[in-house]
């Protein structure tokens, strides 16, 4: 069965190249576009796809606002937004929202299709585009020293939840996530959630890896 996409951008151009591309993969079907952010919601609740793909520049409404209520309308929805906006503090709104990933428009097809499968299979994707602001080798990787379920804690913190909802997820109690994060925080160097979720941000080998 293929997956489901709905594109979701004011330029009509835009719109026809993506569908192009994502219609030549034999696991990949557009259902549907929509020009602007209520037209968006409008179109998602009606044909219910399993992944969007979200420009955030489009007119008739706040882009994150509507993250929220497309993932409010339908829980399951994939969000994968598509900016021309190389901005970290855009990047930690969006996901915090509700979206799966970024990327920006100028990555190569490869590497849109990348995205797209890793946000698929729920994992975060991020990639802004730009080489030298990706973490290359693992050596310099600021998030080496943390074990698989401290990566785990710290995603979820990136994406805005909670102590007592991510001990939920997880299955472990509160002063178990209050002791990862004092590790974390003590093996990066740091003294706040603020540093840590910067950290994490900025290491986008973190997200690109699907941790």
């Amino acid at each position: 069965m293929k997956t489901r996409i709905v594109l979701a951008d004011d330029h009509a151009l835009m719109r026809s190249g993506l569908k192009l591309l994502l219609n030549t993969q034999a696991d990949l079907e557009v259902v549907g576009e929509a020009g602007d952010a209520g037209e968006t919601i409008r179109v998602v609740a009606e044909l219910k796809p399993d992944l969007l793909l979200l420009d955030l520049s489009m007119p008739g409404g706040d882009c994150i606002d509507t993250i929220r209520q497309l993932i409010a309308q339908t829980p399951t929805l994939r969000i994968l937004v598509v900016t021309m906006h190389n901005d970290r503090s855009l990047l930690q709104k969006t996901l915090n929202a509700g979206a799966a990933g970024l990327v920006v428009k100028s990555v190569a097809d490869s590497d849109l299709l990348h995205a797209i499968r890793e946000v698929l299979e729920g994992k975060n994707y991020v990639s802004l585009g730009d080489a030298a602001q990706r973490v290359a080798p693992q050596a310099s990787d600021p998030l080496r020293s943390l074990s698989t379920r401290e990566r785990e804690v710290l995603q979820l913190l990136v994406r805005g939840h909670t102590n007592q909802a991510i001990a939920d997820q997880l299955g472990v109690g509160v002063k178990s996530i209050e002791s990862y994060r004092a590790r974390m925080m003590a093996k990066l160097g740091v003294s706040s959630r603020a540093e840590l979720v910067e950290i994490a941000v900025r290491a986008g080998a973190f997200f690109e890896s699907g941790v």
